[in-house]
């Protein structure tokens, strides 16, 4: 909100608070409003991705064209950063084949990711 800022782990701590402490006397719209939030899904892809790399099992992380699917309503100033910022919630190979360039136009981009798509993924 504004020039509010905290770290992540911060707003990490608050959402497994909310997540599991939001009960009956909380509204439904209330929690629904939470989950259905960016910042709430990327948590939580990120700990789903904490998890797979603790128990080696690749089968938990979807690929990057995927991801970027899931948060397609995210806003960024600049929509290169929709993809640069969600490759690390994704497996190495979607991390490899797309660089993280800002040389490169968003259609470039958005063709390397789809050809890896194709050929990794399909």
């Amino acid at each position: 909100f504004g020039s509010l800022s905290f770290q992540w782990e911060e707003l990490s701590n608050v959402f497994h608070y909310l997540r599991h402490n939001l009960t009956g006397s909380c509204s439904p719209g209330i929690k629904l409003d939470l989950v259905k939030s960016v910042p709430f899904r990327l948590e939580m892809r990120r700990k789903k991705r904490q998890t797979a790399i603790l128990e080696k099992n690749n089968d938990d992380l979807i690929p990057l064209l995927d991801v970027v699917d899931l948060f397609k309503g995210a806003k960024c100033f600049d929509e290169r950063d929709k993809i640069f910022g969600l490759k690390n919630l994704s497996p190495s190979c979607c991390r490899d084949a797309v660089t993280t360039d800002y040389s490169m136009t968003n259609e470039d981009i958005i063709n390397a990711l789809i050809a890896h798509n194709e050929v990794e993924h399909s």
